[in-house]
């Protein structure tokens, strides 16, 4: 009896179970949940401020008088008059000025001014060409430092190009340098763009820009003396350009000629100098010699025996990244 009471209460107890498991598992439910990725935003944003060519028109027109005539000239070359003493120079380079300043005509010309309205940091690159002198005409000697001008024997022409904080010889061969523009980001809004489903930099209303651009100028001296008649002033052509900034993987833009000068290189990974290129002051172009002109060590590159007659170098890498280094005098 007691078996059988006990295998029935057993069974009402199995039975209670299986019945409360049955109905659990016929109440469960679930929830889907779906990602959104944002995407990415593209931060390469930057829109060109450049000067219209109506407004510098007449910037970089210049005049060189190395016989100092306009010292008594009754008008200047282009037909304005003042006293002679009001041209006087003792640069004997003039370019004109804006209206209403002291001087109409100066030794360093007005700046164009070109840069970005950027939120990534950009650069300002500027290129000085020199046009070919006209038939029978012979451009004016140029040098590339002060203390060649100042040994110069001959009537000569030290032209430098300056953008924003840089300033490079012009020669023959012409000149290039960059600025960088720092990137101002507060002045972007981060707005969703319905149409692509993402995420757009757009820039603020009456937003502030400060420190986006780079003057571009030119700045002249003449060693003074009598000329031929058939010595002419350079045609000098400026180009700009502006685009993302690229780092140098030098520690320096310029070195001094005299010696060895040792730069600390910062390399991505994998990538190797594979070359040099020398530009001279006379216009000519060498090849640099792995060895002779220049030398790698670990993170150090050693330019050999910089010379007076390099206007600056150029090096070359793997990943076809190349960096000018300039050279300037003692």
């Amino acid at each position: 009896m007691r078996t059988k009471k006990f295998l029935a209460i057993t069974m009402a107890v199995t039975m209670m179970v299986g019945s409360s498991l049955t109905a659990f598992a016929a109440d469960a439910n679930g929830a889907t949940g779906t990602g959104t990725n944002t995407g990415h935003l593209d931060t390469d944003v930057y829109t060109a401020v450049l000067p219209t060519d109506t407004a510098i028109a007449d910037f970089f027109n210049f005049t060189i008088d190395p016989e100092n005539i306009l010292a008594t000239a009754d008008k200047f070359t282009d037909g304005s008059t003042a006293a002679g003493a009001d041209f006087a120079n003792k640069d004997l380079v003039y370019f004109k000025q804006a209206s209403g300043a002291t001087k109409a005509y100066a030794s360093t010309s007005q700046a164009a001014e070109v840069g970005a309205k950027n939120y990534a940091d950009v650069d300002v690159s500027v290129e000085a060409t020199i046009g070919a002198a006209a038939d029978g005409k012979t451009i004016i000697p140029m040098v590339s430092t002060a203390d060649e001008l100042t040994a110069a024997t001959t009537p000569s022409l030290f032209l430098q190009l300056k953008v924003g904080t840089k300033t490079v010889p012009v020669t023959a061969t012409g000149a290039s340098t960059v600025e960088k523009i720092t990137g101002q980001p507060t002045n972007f809004d981060t707005k969703y763009d319905s149409a692509s489903g993402g995420y757009k930099l757009a820039e603020k209303e009456s937003v502030t820009w400060t420190n986006n651009t780079a003057g571009v100028q030119l700045i002249g001296k003449v060693k003074g003396g009598e000329v031929a008649t058939n010595v002419v002033a350079p045609i000098v052509t400026l180009t700009w350009s502006v685009g993302l900034h690229s780092d140098s993987y030098l520690s320096e833009s310029s070195v001094a000629a005299g010696a060895d000068r040792e730069l600390t290189m910062t390399l991505p990974d994998g990538v190797t100098v594979t070359g040099m290129t020398i530009t001279k002051t006379a216009g000519t172009t060498a090849t640099g010699t792995s060895g002779t002109h220049y030398v790698v060590s670990g993170n150090k590159l050693t330019l050999k025996n910089v010379a007076a007659t390099w206007a600056s170098v150029t090096i070359k890498y793997s990943d076809n990244h190349t960096d000018t280094v300039t050279v300037t005098s003692n």
